[in-house]
């Protein structure tokens, strides 16, 4: 008789897949993977989308990458003429050409581009690939953060100074939930958002849709596409003029107060006023005296302890030639913006009735602490770095910013930043492509190229030729808008090198195509998880699942060298 006996073992990780990483069970019998399960004993477990559950068949799949190719005819040919090669064979000719690459034209004529953390396992590998990218050299990392996360992320730092923080659910009596719909895309935040509904949580959702958690809102905007800041601004009036916002807050914890030149929007400064003054110390209104009063950012005082820093007013300040400076502070200035875009007016934009504006509005400011989420509804649209700042702004007046019940700043897990960014010379780095068009946008901070400005330097040579391109996990020609001048870009490169799963497009244009693995292939450390305050400090080292198929390999020793045994 047949053997029927059935060998099972179960191994604990979390799902890859995108930035929640949902803590995971795989279920593996006779060394095949059969399933994934949601742990429910992880910071971050209990949940699991189908996007999770179905990654076993990302391993079995007919259609997977198993062995290093060689392209030997012409890109654009309709057959590639792939050679199967060696993993030694494809490194050492790869290397060679990154070389004569960088010998050639300098470092910076190399690009690397990789798949979004937030759909893609690539975040396992990220630090040792942008460790490759800054010893070769090069400045030229490209990814797609311009479309997805940067307006949440790094531009939210231009109001806030850090990031979006995660929103204390267990803690806040309201929630403002814009452009994102976690039932779908995020189960950790929509469980714990459902969670926090039936203890009373209340909600207001900005999404064009009637659907997941907007269904369930006390109050839903549903604005037209991309005027989502025509909305935040209509909101801010409603709160300032109803004197909804929180005084003590924005005097204690904001630059609201600061004067700002009406000539020039430039921030008042002491230098504007006495020769001996200085540029980095900022006028306020003292209510208190009825005069200018300095304040110093070093010492996070005032000159004196009885400045009381007016909100909204508009005074002329004497200068040091004793000239009379039109001023006003910087909450005046945004109510004044605001204004333009009442309930009343901002109807006619957002297709949004101005009574819901004003209850939306009222409900937020009256049901504190309040914390709140955004994301890809924002932005995916032209205008959506200023319009997370409205958001950002209108969060900031209501005064629950790191506040329990907020979005706090949860502690984490401190470990050593591997990504190399001192071996990347300052010289080069102001070189990064984009960086002279988008001085404040993802060229300048974090460091990221939009794939579309590469492609004008490999087309064009603007501002630099582009020689070279290895994409890790990124269907660069797929994910970015004109597919087609892409196209042209990777057959005009002399190497294109794709580590993927499966033959993307992408990868169907270049030189070299080297099969990765994927997740569960592949051990990997994670430190701090989305969403939640207990996993902001989790550490945890996820094992493989099984060994990798084939002659499969993961991004981080595609990248880096092995490391020594002894």
């Amino acid at each position: 008789m047949a053997d029927l006996t059935v060998t099972s073992h179960t191994v604990r990780g979390y799902c890859a897949l995108c930035t929640a990483h949902c803590a995971t069970i795989a279920t593996v019998e006779n060394g095949r993977v059969a399933r994934l399960d949601p742990d429910p004993d992880h910071p971050n477990g209990g949940v699991i989308c189908i996007k999770g559950k179905a990654a076993p068949e990302l391993l079995y799949h007919p259609d997977r990458l198993n062995y290093p190719l060689k392209r030997t005819r012409p890109k654009g040919d309709p057959d590639p003429g792939w050679k199967r090669l060696s993993w030694d064979q494809a490194l050492d000719e790869i290397a060679a050409k990154l070389l004569a690459t960088r010998e050639r034209y300098g470092p910076r004529a190399v690009a690397l581009a990789k798949g979004t953390t937030s759909g893609t396992s690539i975040d396992d590998a990220a630090r040792w690939l942008a460790r490759f990218l800054n010893v070769l050299g090069s400045p030229n990392w490209v990814s797609t953060t311009h479309v997805c996360n940067w307006h949440r992320d790094t531009g939210f730092t231009y109001t806030f100074g850090v990031n979006l923080p995660s929103p204390d659910l267990s803690r806040c009596e309201s929630f403002l939930l814009w452009g994102h719909n976690p039932s779908s895309t995020s189960l950790i935040l929509a469980h714990d958002i459902v969670a926090a509904r039936s203890r009373g949580m209340k909600i207001v959702a900005v999404d064009p849709r009637r659907i997941g958690i907007g269904a369930q809102a006390e109050i839903l905007l549903q604005p037209r596409p991309g005027t989502d800041g025509a909305l935040a601004l209509a909101l801010i009036h409603a709160v300032i003029e109803e004197g909804w916002y929180d005084a003590s807050f924005l005097r204690q914890w904001t630059n609201g107060t600061f004067l700002l030149r009406r000539d020039t929007g430039a921030a008042l400064t002491e230098a504007d006023l006495t020769t001996s003054g200085r540029p980095d110390r900022y006028v306020v209104w003292d209510e208190t005296t009825e005069g200018p009063a300095i304040y110093d950012p070093a010492s996070g005082a005032f000159e004196r302890n009885t400045v009381n820093p007016a909100l909204f007013v508009e005074k002329p300040v004497r200068d040091k030639e004793g000239r009379a400076v039109s001023c006003q502070t910087a909450l005046q200035a945004l109510a004044v913006l605001a204004s333009r875009y009442p309930p009343e007016r901002s109807e006619a934009i957002t297709w949004v009735p101005a009574g819901k504006v004003w209850k939306a509005a009222q409900l937020l400011a009256h049901n504190r602490p309040l914390s709140m989420y955004m994301w890809n509804g924002v932005g995916q649209h032209t205008n959506a770095t200023q319009t997370s700042r409205a958001i950002a702004s209108l969060y900031g007046l209501l005064g629950d910013f790191d506040q329990p019940g907020g979005n706090v700043l949860f502690p984490g897990t401190p470990v050593n930043n591997v990504s190399g960014k001192e071996y990347l010379l300052k010289e080069m780095i102001v070189q990064r492509i984009g960086r002279a068009d988008k001085p404040l946008g993802p060229p300048a901070k974090p460091g990221n190229c939009a794939a579309y400005d590469i492609f004008t330097a490999i087309l064009e040579g603007q501002p630099y030729p582009v020689k070279a391109v290895l994409n890790f996990g990124s269907n660069t020609v797929m994910s970015t808008g004109d597919s087609r001048r892409a196209r042209e870009a990777f057959c005009a490169l002399e190497l294109a090198v794709a580590a993927e799963l499966f033959m993307t497009p992408t990868a169907e244009l270049c030189d070299y195509v080297l099969p990765a693995t994927s997740f569960l292939e592949m051990s990997n450390l994670a430190s701090g998880f989305d969403h939640r305050p207990q996993g902001k400090a989790h550490l945890q080292y996820r094992p493989a699942v099984i060994p990798p198929l084939a002659e499969r390999r993961s991004d981080m020793g595609i990248s880096r060298p092995p490391m020594p045994t002894s």
